[in-house]
């Protein structure tokens, strides 16, 4: 499945997702993208954990990681923070996810993604995840960062037959 567009979330995503949106939304300016000093880390620190802030930098467009939360730094085995995403994942041009944040930059609308394509940590199988994908825009029209937000469901080491949710 690819990137989704939408107004609101699906009802059966996580509540966390909803959140972020319902809070992106109340920040959102009268006029154009709300922008980064509008995105107050302080008003969803329950989210920050599975947040990812993405730098969009140039033409070409390149992506390099602002943030990464500390849930998915755990989960995924690295700290990314400051890294470029096509030095930490290999091929990553080539991804869903990079069509998806080039998506979101360009068209500056949100995404929703549900589906097994996520680059995560070699160590975990096939991993089903929700992706939302916001757009900010410190000048209210070309976006510069994107808000990223993941849900993984199911997730667990190849090795480990337990199940466990993040």
């Amino acid at each position: 499945m690819k990137g989704l567009e939408f107004n609101q979330p699906p009802k059966d995503c996580a509540a966390e997702l909803r959140d972020l949106h319902q809070y992106w939304t109340s920040i959102h300016p009268k006029a154009g993208l709300p922008g980064r000093q509008h995105f107050n880390p302080a008003d969803i620190a329950h989210l920050l954990p599975r947040l990812w802030l993405v730098d969009v930098v140039g033409d070409p467009m390149r992506f390099r990681f602002r943030l990464v939360g500390t849930g998915i730094t755990t989960f995924t085995g690295r700290e990314s923070t400051g890294k470029w995403l096509d030095e930490v994942y290999d091929d990553f041009r080539n991804t869903g996810a990079h069509r998806r944040i080039c998506q979101c930059a360009s068209d500056g609308k949100p995404l929703f993604q549900q589906d097994g394509e996520v680059i995560s940590n070699p160590e975990y199988g096939t991993i089903r995840a929700e992706r939302l994908y916001l757009p900010l825009a410190s000048n209210g029209k070309k976006v510069d960062i994107i808000v990223i937000m993941t849900n993984y469901l199911d997730a667990r080491p190849k090795s480990d037959s337990r199940k466990s949710s993040f």
